[in-house]
């Protein structure tokens, strides 16, 4: 403030004065400096008008009034900050419903210096949510700095983010990094590599014959992740799995028939170490027993005599009745018996199959001829085969 006075002595001695109560200004009552008394705002009040007043200092004092106005301008000095270097927020991959509040990941606030700029600024991901095929994976509410889910999540597939937050106040910004941790469920069940499972195996297994493995994987993390082998069998049936390594194995030695059994099926579990929520998957494991010819078959005898009459009575007539066993499974009773040699002229045949078989005549026989035969029969199970003579005698 500045007046004049064209007395002199204390008569021309000035001092002010402000009139009007309430205003955040002081003013120098010698000088006329007018100073503000606390910080002023223009979104509140963008002027004041108050009263001055100059007096001088006469034994009767003379003043003058006048009305002074200070427009408020706005300065923006200052860029928002934000209440954190480092947001840090985690959020379930079993978050479904993106319109709950489990949707919420957490929220980000910036304060601006500047008078009643922090009620202007505005947030803003920049980087750090690339979008997917079906878009970006988080939203964040420009006003309340709420992040929020846009998209479910999935740990196996991404289990973290880094997004670059932006805070503006209009006309200067800042940033800072929001970490998004993606918590880990048990939501994936153990899966099978390699499937189907099949395997032939021979009739007869040794003790502790390793038999198939399987492999089950499991994207959990911790125990979720961790797979367990069992098996469900028939109740005793010689087969077991290692928890582990997923082998099987016959628990003993056994002697399978193909032609009576071909085909066994176990079913094979894989089961999650999850201590509150194991998942399972199981899986046939088809097992095709192949038949195996160890054995060829044995006659009971060593050889076989026989008599028969000359003449009419010897015509289809009963020879002798041939006996053979096959110590593989089931294969006796796929012998066939043939004469092999012995009888070039046709006069003997073989009826029956399996366990015996008839040495049978078919034809008149006459001592004067032939007093004598060796006939040669073969028992042949389709891939071995013995061979055993029978003395005639006529």
């Amino acid at each position: 403030l500045v007046a004049t006075d064209g007395d002199v002595g204390l008569n021309s001695a000035l001092t002010y004065s402000i009139t009007t109560a309430g205003v955040p200004f002081a003013v120098n009552n010698a000088t006329g400096v007018v100073t503000t008394t606390s910080p002023l705002c223009s979104a509140d009040v963008a002027a004041y008008s108050f009263g001055v007043l100059v007096q001088d200092g006469g034994v009767t004092p003379r003043s003058d009034t006048a009305s002074a106005l200070v427009t408020v301008r706005n300065v923006n000095a200052h860029q928002p900050v934000f209440d954190r270097t480092v947001y840090t927020f985690n959020i379930s991959e079993l978050v479904t419903d993106l319109n709950s509040a489990q949707a919420v990941v957490g929220r980000v606030y910036a304060n601006d210096s500047d008078c009643r700029d922090s009620e202007l600024v505005r947030y803003a991901i920049i980087a750090g949510d690339t979008p997917a095929p079906t878009g970006p994976y988080f939203t964040l509410d420009a006003v309340t700095g709420i992040l929020s889910l846009r998209r479910t999540v999935d740990f196996e597939r991404t289990p973290s983010f880094t997004l670059q937050v932006q805070a503006t106040d209009g006309a200067l910004t800042t940033s800072v990094p929001v970490h998004v941790q993606v918590l880990d469920a048990n939501d994936n069940p153990p899966s099978f590599v390699g499937l189907p499972y099949t395997q032939t195996v021979p009739e007869t297994l040794s003790p502790n014959a390793t038999v198939f493995t399987v492999l089950a994987q499991d994207p959990d993390s911790g125990l979720g992740g961790q797979v367990v082998y069992s098996l469900s069998v028939t109740s005793g049936a010689p087969f077991a799995i290692n928890s582990t390594t997923g082998v099987i194995v016959a628990t003993q030695g056994i002697a399978l028939c193909a032609s009576i059994q071909n085909q066994i099926v176990l079913t094979v579990a894989a089961t999650d170490r999850d201590p509150t929520n194991p998942l399972q998957t199981t899986v046939p494991l088809v097992l095709t027993v192949a038949n195996v010819n160890n054995h060829a078959p044995q006659f009971n005898r060593t050889n076989y005599t026989a008599s028969l009459p000359e003449g009419p009575a010897s015509l289809d007539r009963e020879v002798v009745v041939v006996q053979a066993t096959d110590a593989d499974c089931d294969d006796t009773r796929l012998i066939v018996y043939t004469l092999v040699a012995g009888d070039p002229l046709g006069q003997f045949a073989v009826v029956g199959s399996g366990a015996t078989a008839q040495i049978m005549s078919r034809a008149e026989l006459d001592r004067e001829v032939q007093a004598n035969y060796t006939l040669m029969v073969q028992a042949s199970d389709g891939g071995r085969s013995s061979v055993v003579a029978i003395e005639v005698t006529v």
